[in-house]
């Protein structure tokens, strides 16, 4: 239930939505080569998954945008009301895992291809 907790506490925003932000679709990186077009579950809580859109949007359980700029990934969460805001966590890619450390917490994600991709 803790890793539960935190993973969704590494997503917890506050702040801007992605149209103050002015997010663009994603630079070309390897953060966004692993995540654009992929499905990432919340390690040890399948029912937790996400998928990043290559034009920037995040959909699933959360709903939202994300962005790279100068190799640093930032996500403005629109949904669940409870997690609407922006962060920009510390990201490190392994492998088929990202993890997002942040002041909230740290999660770990597995990567796997989007359904329809």
């Amino acid at each position: 239930m803790m890793r539960f907790v935190m993973g969704l506490a590494a997503l917890a925003l506050a702040g801007c939505t992605a149209q103050d932000l002015g997010l663009a679709p994603p630079e070309d990186g390897p953060i966004t080569r692993a995540l654009a077009g992929k499905t990432l579950t919340l390690d040890g809580a399948p029912e937790f998954q996400v998928t990043f859109a290559k034009d920037g949007t995040i959909s699933g359980f959360a709903e939202g945008r994300w962005s790279v700029t100068d190799g640093a990934y930032c996500r403005t969460l629109t949904g669940p009301p409870g997690m609407a805001g922006t962060e920009c966590p510390v990201t490190e890619l392994s492998g088929d895992t990202v993890t997002f450390t942040s002041s909230t917490g740290r999660s770990t994600w597995r990567i796997s291809p989007a359904p329809d991709a």
